[in-house]
C-alpha cells in the first residue's frame, strides 16, 4: 500500500470554464469529486493566489511550475490553468505521465449544492474534480466538499507527509469547511462499495420544550466541519458543524419554525439526511 509521501509529482490542472458533461471521456481509473466548488466571483486565484502559494513553496525548495499550457517536464508541483484540449489530453494519457504523479482536475459542470452561510461567507458554484494516483485502479466517487484552496491544502499535506512545513493563508471558515482530498484519494488501500471515505460524522434532533422547538446539530467523531443546509419551511439556510470528540460532543442550536402545532425540518449534507416531523404536545 503506498502512501502520500510516495507521490513525486503534483499535476493539477484548473480547468473551471471546461464542463465535465462536454469531455468526450474519463476514465474509469479516476475518482470523482462530485462536491467541488468554483472559485468564487472575485477571488483571484491566477493571478494571486497560486503565484502567493508558489512564492511559499519555492522558499521551501520545492520546485513548482505556472503554466497556461502543459509543460515538457513536471516540477515537484505543476499547477496548469487549462483548456479542454489540455484536460483530455492529460486524462488519455495518464499512462504516460512520469511514475508517482497525482493528477486533480477542476472542472466545471456537476450539480454540488450551494454552501453558505447566513452571515455571509459562501463557496463558488458547483464544479467536478477528478483525481488519480498511480496506484487508483478503478473508479470511485467522493461527496467531500473542496474548492480550490482544497488543492492548496493537499500541497500542504504532501510537503508535510515528505518533512517540509509549508503553509499559505486560507481562512479558517475554509479549511472547516473544504476538505484537503487526502480521504478522496486512492493509494491503493483495500476499501469496498464505490465510495470514498467521508470524514464527517453528523447527527441532527430536535428538542421541544415551553412550545418551542430547536434542532441540535452535531458532529461528534467527524474530523472535519460539515456545511449543512436546514429546512423548515421558511426558506433554506446553511450551517457549518464543526467536528468535535465523542468524549466531548459540540453542538449547534437553531430554532425551528412551528405551523399550526407541527414542525417539519430537513437536514442534508454529505451523505447525510434528516427528515424530522413532530406536533407539540
Amino acid at each position: 500500500m503506498a502512501a502520500l509521501k510516495d507521490v513525486e509529482h503534483l499535476l493539477l490542472l484548473v480547468a473551471e470554464d471546461v464542463l465535465v458533461e462536454d469531455l468526450t471521456a474519463v476514465p474509469e481509473q479516476v475518482t470523482t469529486c462530485r462536491r467541488y466548488h468554483l472559485t468564487p466571483a472575485g477571488e483571484d486565484r491566477a493571478e494571486r493566489v497560486w503565484p502567493g502559494f508558489a512564492v511559499v513553496l519555492r522558499e521551501a525548495d520545492i520546485t513548482v511550475h505556472l503554466r497556461a499550457s502543459m509543460p515538457d517536464t513536471l516540477g515537484d508541483v505543476t499547477v496548469v490553468e487549462a483548456g479542454r484540449d489540455t484536460v483530455e489530453a492529460v486524462l488519455g494519457g495518464l499512462d504516460r505521465l512520469p511514475p508517482a504523479t497525482l493528477v486533480a482536475v477542476a472542472l466545471g459542470g456537476g450539480d454540488a449544492p450551494p454552501v453558505a452561510e447566513t452571515w455571509g461567507a459562501a463557496l463558488g458554484g458547483p464544479g467536478v474534480l477528478l483525481l488519480h494516483t498511480p496506484w487508483t485502479e478503478r473508479a470511485w466517487v467522493s461527496d467531500e466538499v473542496c474548492d480550490h484552496t482544497s488543492l492548496i491544502q493537499l500541497c500542504e499535506r504532501w510537503a508535510a507527509s515528505r518533512g517540509t512545513d509549508v503553509r499559505y493563508w486560507i481562512s479558517e471558515w475554509r479549511r472547516h469547511v473544504c476538505g484537503d482530498l487526502v480521504d478522496a484519494l486512492d493509494l491503493g488501500e483495500p476499501a469496498d462499495g464505490p465510495d470514498r471515505p467521508l470524514p464527517y460524522s453528523p447527527s441532527a434532533d430536535v428538542e421541544v420544550a415551553d412550545g418551542l422547538v430547536t434542532l441540535r446539530l452535531a458532529n461528534a467523531g467527524g474530523t472535519r466541519g460539515i456545511h449543512l443546509r436546514i429546512d423548515d419551511g421558511t426558506g433554506p439556510t446553511g450551517t457549518t458543524v464543526p467536528a468535535s470528540s465523542l468524549a466531548r460532543p459540540r453542538a449547534v442550536t437553531l430554532p425551528v419554525a412551528v405551523r399550526d402545532g407541527r414542525y417539519d425540518v430537513s437536514v442534508t449534507g454529505p451523505g447525510f439526511t434528516r427528515h424530522l416531523t413532530g406536533r407539540l404536545p
